[in-house]
C-alpha cells in the first residue's frame, strides 16, 4: 500500500532547481526563499519527447495550477479525467491525489504554480477582504466537477511567469513589493478567467454523456461520423464542440482511450497481448502498435516486460 507522506509535497520542503536533458528541461522557482511568507512556487517545464508518467502526488495545503501553452497533457484528478491543451489551465485543489494515469508526459510546454491560498492575505497587505474573497473563489472552483478552463489572455499571462523567475533571481529595488504584484496578478488573471467563460444551459453543450458512451462502449469501432450522431451534432459542429469542452480532436481522445484500456487488459493477464488489438477494433495489429507507442513511448511487448519487472 502507497504511503502518502511519501508522495506528499510542502513548498516548505523543497529548494529551486534546474534539470535538464535530452527529454525534458525542468526550472523550479521556491519563492519562500525569498520570504517565508510567499508560500508559493513557480515551474517552467519543457518536455522534448514523451516522458514517463507523472506519479501519484499530492500538494499539503497548495493547489497546483498548470498553464498549457504548447502541446497537451492528460490529468487523473483524484480519479477524474482532464485533458488540458494550449490556451488552457487545470486547477488541483490542495490534499488530492493527481497524476497522469497510466499515460506518459507528451510533448508540451507549460508553466505551474503550487500555491498555499493561505498566504494570500501576506501577499494583499492592504485589503484583507480581497485575500478572503479570492480564497473563495478558488475553493469554489476547484470543487466542481470541470476543473480545466481556457486562459484569458495566454501571452500577458507568459509574461508574467517570465517576471517572477525574473525576479526570483535578481536583487532589485523593491523587490517584495514587485513579487507581491506580479502573483497578485496571476491569480487575479486566473479567477477572471474563469469568470469570463459563457453561460450555456443546453445539455447537448456537455459532453460528459458523450465521454460515458465512449467509455461503455471502447471495444467498439467509434468513429466521428458514429459518436456526432449520437449526439445528434453535425460532424463538423461535434468537432468543433468536442475539442473545445475536452481539451483534443475526438479521434485522439478516442485513441487514448482504448490504450488506456489496452494498459488494463495487458496488465490483468486475462487477454493475450496478440489479440487485444482485435478486441478493441483496431483495423490492424501494426496500427494498434504505431497508437500504442505513440502514447506510452513502448510497444506492448515492452510495456508487459516492464510491468512484470515491476510486479
Amino acid at each position: 500500500m502507497q504511503n502518502l507522506s511519501d508522495i506528499t509535497f510542502k513548498n516548505s520542503e523543497t529548494i529551486s532547481n534546474e534539470f535538464k536533458n535530452r527529454y525534458t528541461h525542468r526550472i523550479s522557482k521556491n519563492f519562500i526563499e525569498i520570504d517565508p511568507r510567499f508560500d508559493f512556487q513557480i515551474n517552467y517545464v519543457k518536455i522534448l519527447t514523451t516522458f514517463d508518467p507523472l506519479t501519484d502526488h499530492i500538494h499539503a495545503d497548495s493547489y497546483e495550477i498548470v498553464y498549457m501553452y504548447k502541446g497537451m497533457q492528460y490529468y487523473g484528478i483524484d480519479g477524474e479525467d482532464y485533458y488540458v491543451s494550449s490556451g488552457q489551465f487545470v486547477i488541483s485543489p490542495p490534499n488530492v491525489l493527481h497524476n497522469s494515469g497510466f499515460l506518459p508526459e507528451d510533448k508540451s510546454t507549460f508553466y505551474y504554480i503550487t500555491i498555499n491560498i493561505g498566504c494570500l492575505p501576506d501577499i494583499f497587505l492592504s485589503m484583507p477582504e480581497e485575500a478572503i474573497q479570492m480564497k473563495k473563489e478558488f475553493e469554489r472552483i476547484s470543487s466542481q466537477k470541470n476543473k480545466v478552463f481556457d486562459i484569458s489572455d495566454a501571452e500577458q499571462m507568459e509574461k508574467l511567469f517570465k517576471r517572477l523567475m525574473y525576479l526570483h533571481e535578481n536583487e532589485c529595488d523593491y523587490r517584495i513589493t514587485k513579487i507581491r504584484n506580479v502573483i497578485s496578478e496571476i491569480m487575479i488573471t486566473t479567477l477572471e478567467s474563469v469568470k469570463n467563460i459563457p453561460v450555456n444551459d443546453s445539455n447537448n453543450e456537455d459532453m460528459h454523456d458523450i465521454i460515458e458512451y465512449i467509455d461503455k462502449n471502447i471495444e467498439k469501432n467509434l468513429t466521428v461520423e458514429h459518436l456526432a450522431s449520437v449526439k445528434n451534432f453535425s460532424k463538423s459542429a461535434f468537432q468543433e464542440k468536442f475539442k473545445r469542452k475536452i481539451g483534443m480532436p475526438v479521434h485522439e481522445f478516442v485513441m487514448r482511450k482504448k490504450i488506456n484500456t489496452a494498459l488494463i487488459m495487458l496488465e490483468s493477464g486475462i487477454y493475450d497481448k496478440k489479440n487485444i488489438w482485435q478486441k478493441l477494433s483496431f483495423s490492424s495489429e501494426q496500427y494498434f502498435i504505431t497508437v500504442f507507442k505513440k502514447y506510452t513511448s513502448m510497444t506492448p511487448s515492452q510495456y508487459l516486460k516492464k510491468f512484470e519487472e515491476e510486479v
